[in-house]
């Protein structure tokens, strides 16, 4: 794509990333202060050549987690139920929780748990189960046999409420970090508190309200045709992943950790109603005091110490209800207080409060590993450059 010589700087940069291999496509959206700026580049297809456009469709993999946090909290401000309720009310497999006694102990090894689960545990992912970066377990490898994974898990939520019910907790609550499985938990906790499935909740309360046409977890015939095919980067080579979820029909279980289709322009709207704490267009979606409670660090150093991430996560991250905290300037931006999330089919999103930016890339091209948004923040650190370049001229 030509680009003209007054264009934005992040766009140049979209521009290269793509040209020198990074990713096959990206769309991104940078929106300041009402003004949104769109573009794309690079191939929705690679086999067909078919171009990028600002409408294409993504898998936006674990920027889902950040709507599920929301569809969630919207059910605290109805009073359905509290942020600190055990939720076993409605989760009963969660009833008489029993924790590892050791990291290395085996699954019959436990002690009981000392707190209930909570809705703020589960967001936070700090309720002692999930995904664990220290090293296999007992209860990484039981919840492998059992298919909990971050997608196309292949029952209804029921029998994933079964299986998870039937592992013990990794740690006591609060205590670590654990990452995916209690967003997950929090969809399933949304759709037996409402009676409705995920998708039909977000549709009514988020996607309608803020006018995100183009996202949920179901394609129709025609939209499938602008979802970007996704590929896997390996020695040099882009090779398509098969896709095996059935996107025009209804799932047992629709995953709110990892598995929303959103445009760019979709989720820029939906980025702007968090940064402007709830509201959109002048309709309050979620109350300030939870749209604030999102994006403070509820990790505590003592539990960032025993989760290992990649080096230097918790030196300036944390992790809200969620979403993640940028608690320190990074290599980003030289300035603290961002929020958002990174998918790992190199997608983001993320919302600056000190320049009223936000931000949104979407790509195609499955990232290695979580530390893997070299993409993101380059596109990142391009846009929020030019806030300080205005202010210094």
């Amino acid at each position: 794509m030509l680009l003209s010589p007054d264009s934005a700087e992040w766009t140049r940069v979209i521009e290269d990333r793509v040209t020198e291999g990074h990713a096959p496509g990206i769309v991104a959206v940078v929106e300041r202060a009402g003004e949104a700026t769109i573009h794309a580049s690079g191939w929705r297809d690679l086999a067909t050549g078919a171009p990028m456009r600002p409408d294409t469709l993504f898998r936006i993999a674990s920027v889902s987690k950040i709507v599920t946090a929301v569809a969630a909290l919207m059910l605290v401000d109805d009073d359905a139920l509290g942020l600190d309720e055990d939720v076993v009310r409605w989760l009963p497999e969660l009833k008489n929780r029993r924790v590892l006694r050791t990291a290395s102990s085996p699954l019959a090894d436990t002690v009981p748990a000392n707190g209930p689960v909570t809705l703020r545990g589960l967001l936070s992912q700090s309720f002692g189960l999930g995904f664990d970066y220290a090293g296999p377990s007992s209860v990484s490898r039981r919840l492998q046999a059992l298919q909990i994974s971050a997608f196309n898990f292949s029952a209804d939520g029921d029998e994933y409420m079964r299986r998870v019910g039937s592992v013990p907790l990794l740690s006591q609550p609060g205590e670590r970090w654990l990452y995916h499985v209690g967003i997950d938990i929090a969809g399933v906790l949304i759709e037996r508190i409402t009676g409705e499935r995920l998708g039909a909740f977000m549709q009514r309360r988020i996607f309608i309200p803020l006018g995100m046409h183009d996202s949920g977890f179901q394609l129709d015939a025609i939209r499938e045709r602008r979802l970007a095919s996704l590929y896997v980067a390996q020695a040099g080579h882009y090779y398509q992943i098969p896709d095996t979820l059935p996107r025009t029909e209804a799932r047992p279980m629709e995953q709110g950790g990892s598995e929303l289709i959103s445009t760019a322009s979709d989720l820029a709207k939906f980025g702007r109603m968090l940064l402007d704490e709830g509201l959109f267009a002048g309709r309050r979606l979620l109350s300030e005091e939870l749209a604030r409670e999102m994006r403070r660090d509820h990790i505590s150093a003592r539990a960032k110490q025993r989760s290992p991430q990649f080096p230097g996560f918790w030196e300036t991250l944390g992790w809200g209800l969620g979403i993640c905290v940028v608690q320190a300037p990074n290599s980003v931006a030289s300035h603290a207080g961002r929020f958002g999330w990174w998918g790992g089919t190199g997608t983001s999103l993320f919302l600056d409060p000190a320049t009223d930016t936000v931000m949104v890339m979407l790509s195609q091209k499955m990232i290695s590993d979580i530390s893997d948004s070299a993409n993101s923040d380059a596109f990142m650190r391009a846009a929020l450059a030019e806030p300080r370049k205005k202010l210094s001229n």
